[in-house]
């Protein structure tokens, strides 16, 4: 988060944080970024069967950068344990 924080350009963060959206992790980033997907209802994304749990997002800051325009979780159980999150954005 530092390290981002310092970036004079707009970042965007995505991957799997292995962290639920409820924990002390998400939350210090929640800090900074914003999620692409609503704060209290991100879709889940593991295990690709039956999926439980939410552990994949997609971030970005400074917050009034970017519009979400769409987020959505594929529905692509081939190449890999965790569903692909997908977000399209738009520029403020």
């Amino acid at each position: 988060l530092e390290i981002l924080k310092a970036q004079p350009l707009p970042v965007i963060l995505a991957g799997d944080l292995n962290a639920d959206p409820s924990s002390a992790t998400i939350g210090i980033l929640d800090s900074y970024f914003t999620r692409s997907c609503s704060t209290s209802d991100c879709p889940f994304t593991i295990p690709v069967i039956n999926p439980r749990k939410t552990i994949d997002f997609i971030a970005y800051a400074p917050s009034g950068q970017f519009v979400v325009q769409l987020h959505r979780v594929v529905d692509e159980k081939y190449a890999s344990d965790h569903l692909p999150v997908f977000a399209v954005f738009g520029v403020k």
